[in-house]
Order: C-alpha cells, then structure tokens, then sequence
C-alpha cells in the first residue's frame, strides 16, 4: 500500500548515508539525520507525491544522484515529471534508473558511486 512498508537510513562505513525510501512520502520519513543524504532512492518509483520541495532530502554534495526503481514502459508512467522536478529543486539534478531502454536489457544492478 502506498506510504506505508519500511523506510531505511544506511550509514556506510565510507561515512556516507543511504536513504531507502519504499512507498513511503517524504513527509511521512520518520529518520531524524534524513535532512540530507548522500544517496537516496526516490519514493513510490518516483511517482508524483503530496509532500513539498523542503520534504526532499538534499544531497550532500553537487555530485550526489539519486536513483529511480522502475521498470521500461511500466503502466504507471513512472517516473512522473513533476516529481522529478521536485527532487532537481531539492538538488537532486543526477538521477539513474533502474529501468531499461528499447532494445537495452531492462533491470539489473546500477551504481552511484
């Protein structure tokens, strides 16, 4: 069901933090260090979501991308433009899926580095 399931702050050994989201709306995210973050896989397949632009953790750096957990021509249109325009306006401008493209295998592990 939609905004509900488990949410996870990682802290890696390298010192940075990962943030899984699931189906969980930004505004619903419980993890009081989630302000920003070094990685973050965007909520619901970055589907369009209630919670503002100040919702959106922030990368921890220029650098920073966030991934979107989709699959290749999914029925609901994942992901929506409008929050893809949230999370740039939150400083997420890198994003990599999880997706694959016309005659590209779709699926499959992606790195962020």
């Amino acid at each position: 069901m939609n905004n509900s399931g488990l949410t996870l702050l990682v802290m890696l050994i390298s010192g940075r933090s990962a943030l899984l989201t699931g189906d969980a709306d930004y505004s619903r995210l419980m993890h009081a260090k989630a302000k920003s973050v070094d990685h973050l896989v965007a909520t619901h397949h970055g589907a369009r979501f209630t919670a503002g632009v100040t919702s959106v953790p922030m990368p921890n750096n220029k650098d920073s991308a966030f991934v979107i957990s989709y699959g290749y021509r999914n029925v609901y249109r994942h992901p929506h433009p409008e929050a893809l325009r949230k999370h740039a306006s939150a400083g997420w401008t890198k994003y990599v899926t999880t997706a694959g493209r016309k005659s590209i295998a779709a699926r499959g592990d992606r790195s962020i580095t």
